[in-house]
C-alpha cells in the first residue's frame, strides 16, 4: 500500500485513495 505523510502524520492508504479520504482517516481537517 502506498504510504502517505499529512500534517507529520505518515499512514499507509489504499491504492487509489484521495488525500483528502487520507487526511479524514486520520482525523485531519482539510477546509
Amino acid at each position: 500500500m502506498p504510504k502517505l505523510t499529512v500534517d507529520g502524520r505518515e499512514t499507509e492508504v489504499r491504492h487509489g485513495a484521495t488525500v483528502m479520504e487520507a487526511a479524514n482517516g486520520l482525523g485531519i481537517y482539510i477546509p
